[in-house]
């Protein structure tokens, strides 16, 4: 009986499987957050969830209560402003999704306009709380120098005696160290060295160049008494050592400080830095001695066009001379062009090594002018000549002809040139009167310049043709010019024609000389680049001459930078402004009419007897007197006595023709020649001096002196 009531008790108190072991974890604490799930840990293995832990933004119900971020201790932001990744607790948000520019709150940002400035920058020497540690510039800084105790007070410090923050401890600190003597104030380093036996600059050397004392001692290595004047002197002498430094050329006993000077020797013989005793004359004549012959007599023109260039490839520059109407070997007038070896004796004959001539008499004014430039880029200078006459018919009356170089030496027609432009009009329209070459047309390479001052079919307005030979072909001006500047009528636009930035874009603008336009002439300038057709009243710029007749226009030309103010200068000649005329604009150009009054430099011609023909052509003259500044040179046509005339530039003001530096006369011209082509600034004779070149087309046969410069 017994053991069937035990049975049957057992029985009623049987539980499910598994009943104790969920009432033991119902009641355990895994995770020790000394919650229970009987006790309401809705995750009993997270630690960081339990009921009253705080709510926190992190998808999760931290508190246990059901709700997910609902109220969370960490949403607060805090508005970034500088980017630094630190916020300003002034302008806070809260919410578990902060909008764009808020971080979470942290450590707050001490100066948020600032991204150099937060919690965790460096501190730098600039006078703020870089760190945000309510302190300024307190070491460390990443940035602070080193100052060195300076005790002398001579501004170098002991490097010994260094500290490193952003302001010294008192006075006597130095940012300068490396002082050798930190007590003596006359020993540091740059120091003059003296000859003490001190090491006075802290080099590490005692009495070493550069040295200064009353008695220094310097190499003289030709033994003449003077010591070298680019050696350093030392303290103490060594054999053969002098107590001077006044030789200029210590390997060369004859160059010394009192030695005779020698004129165009290249030398200065006497160590002076002055060319003494080698000045030019106030006057040179230009007799038969200076001439240059054109080999075959009996021609006529000689003279008309002159250049100095390498056309034929060998490395040397060669004088080119122009000949229209010269006489050919076997008889008979035909234009040349003259090739002269360089460098030129100074004086006695001179003729061409070879000549280039026309083959046909409608030639015969080949070579009225010379330019020469790189026209198709290949390194070699090529050449341009100008026919005044070229032929009749297709070919029409006035050419170009362009030889790419390098050009062969001997006899060569017109014909082997590579590339030719003519003119269909009459020969009277002086297409080619005169020519220049430069990169009016912007592109980066030269263009022919051609100027037709009687171009019109009669009126005399004159044109300008820029042309651009790239090619070997023939080709017509009017149809195939780049571009083509017409003249009104009367105004010979295309006298003279050169290049020159005038208003400072870097690009070349183009200068034509129109004598007759508006009765006073003037210079019409076309901004660059050029292109297609314009006419007179196209023209940007307009000088205008200072009364009617002056001429203006009648000579033109780019001199260079002859004030160094970095504006390259234009001259400009009027040889019928009363007695003539010649101005220099050395400050670029205003848009607009321009009085010839205003230019930098007048010249005026004050001879009352004279024709009127100074003015007639400017050019550039080098720099005659080796001052550094070029000089201007003017010539004229039909004076009595006939003269060419230089100032030493720089030029400014008003002068007259009677106060020039340099005259260069003709003694048996009487009032006959024009001295139109002028060129200075090449040495053709050797001896490192400029030297000068003056050409009477029209007396006799044609005349071309050269005038070798004077100087060291």
């Amino acid at each position: 009986m017994r053991a069937a009531l035990l049975a049957l008790a057992g029985a009623g108190c049987l539980q499910p499987a598994g009943y104790f072991d969920a009432l033991r974890d119902a009641h355990a604490d895994p995770d020790g957050d000394g919650w229970t799930a009987a006790q309401g840990d809705c995750a009993p293995h997270d630690p960081a969830r339990a009921p009253r832990l705080p709510e926190r933004c992190d998808g999760e119900d931290n508190d246990c209560d059901g709700q997910v971020d609902e109220d969370p201790v960490d949403a607060e932001a805090w508005f970034d402003g500088d980017r630094d990744g630190y916020g300003d607790p002034a302008a806070a948000v809260v919410g578990c999704a902060p909008p764009e520019g808020f971080v979470a709150a942290g450590a707050p940002d001490c100066d948020d306009d600032a991204a150099l400035t937060h919690p965790d920058a460096d501190e730098r020497c600039d006078g703020a709380d870089n760190d945000c540690d309510g302190l300024v510039d307190e070491d460390p800084a990443v940035d602070a120098p080193t100052w060195t105790l300076d005790v002398d007070g001579d501004g170098y410090g002991n490097n010994a005696d260094a500290v490193t923050s952003c302001a010294p401890p008192s006075e006597e600190w130095a940012l300068q160290g490396d002082d050798c003597a930190p007590e003596d104030p006359e020993i540091y380093p740059g120091a003059s060295e003296v000859c003490n036996g001190e090491d006075d600059d802290c080099d590490g050397l005692a009495d070493n160049p550069p040295v200064s004392d009353d008695t220094l001692w310097y190499p003289d290595a030709d033994r003449d008494g003077f010591g070298d004047a680019g050696a350093d002197g030392l303290c103490a002498p060594e054999p053969g050592w002098v107590s001077n430094n006044l030789d200029c050329a210590d390997l060369d006993a004859a160059v010394k400080p009192g030695a005779v000077e020698v004129c165009n020797d290249g030398v200065d013989n006497d160590c002076s830095g002055a060319a003494e005793g080698c000045g030019w004359p106030a006057e040179v004549a230009l007799d038969d001695a200076r001439l240059l012959s054109p080999g075959v007599p009996d021609g006529f023109g000689f003279g008309s066009g002159l250049e100095v260039a390498d056309v034929t490839g060998d490395g040397h520059a060669e004088l080119l001379v122009g000949e229209y109407q010269g006489r050919h070997p076997s008889g008979g007038p035909v234009g040349a062009v003259h090739v002269y070896a360089l460098p030129l004796a100074p004086d006695g004959v001179r003729t061409p090594t070879s000549s280039w001539r026309a083959a046909r008499a409608s030639l015969e004014l080949f070579g009225s002018d010379l330019s020469a430039a790189d026209f198709d880029g290949d390194g070699f200078q090529d050449l341009a000549i100008s026919s005044m006459a070229a032929a009749s018919g297709a070919r029409g009356d006035g050419a170009v002809f362009v030889g790419y170089g390098p050009l062969p030496t001997g006899t060569a027609i017109e014909d082997s040139f590579d590339a030719q432009v003519f003119h269909s009009g009459a020969w009277t329209d002086l297409f080619g009167r005169d020519v220049w070459s430069g990169d009016v047309l912007g592109d980066g390479l030269p263009a022919v310049v051609i100027g037709a001052s009687a171009d019109g079919g009669g009126s005399a307005s004159g044109s300008i043709f820029v042309w651009a030979p790239r090619a070997a072909r023939v080709v017509d001006a009017e149809a195939d010019a780049r571009a083509i500047l017409r003249g009104d009528s009367g105004s010979e636009l295309g006298w003279c024609v050169t290049g020159i930035d005038l208003n400072g874009d870097g690009v070349l603008d183009l200068v034509g000389g129109a004598p007759g336009h508006g009765g006073a002439g003037a210079a019409l300038i076309f901004w660059g680049p050029v292109a297609g057709v314009a006419a007179a009243g196209d023209a940007d710029a307009v000088v205008v001459g200072r009364r009617g007749g002056a001429q203006l226009g009648k000579g033109c030309a780019a001199l260079g930078d002859s004030n160094g103010d970095g504006t390259e200068d234009l001259g400009l000649g009027a040889p019928g402004d009363q007695y003539g005329w010649a101005g220099v604009f050395a400050e670029g150009l205003p848009a607009g009419e321009v009085a010839a009054s205003s230019a930098t430099a007048q010249v005026l011609g004050t001879r009352s007897g004279a024709a009127g023909g100074f003015g007639t052509s400017v050019h550039a003259a080098g720099d005659l007197n080796q001052d550094g500044a070029l000089d201007l040179i003017v010539g004229e046509v039909q004076e009595d006595p006939l003269a060419a005339r230089a100032w030493f530039g720089p030029l400014a003001g008003t002068h007259d023709d009677a106060d020039a530096d340099l005259t260069l006369w003709v003694p048996d011209a009487g009032a006959t020649g024009y001295l139109r082509q002028l060129r200075g600034g090449a040495d053709l004779t050797g001896d490192t001096v400029p030297d000068l070149l003056i050409a009477d087309e029209i007396r006799d046969e044609g005349r071309v002196w050269l005038v070798p410069g004077v100087g060291f």
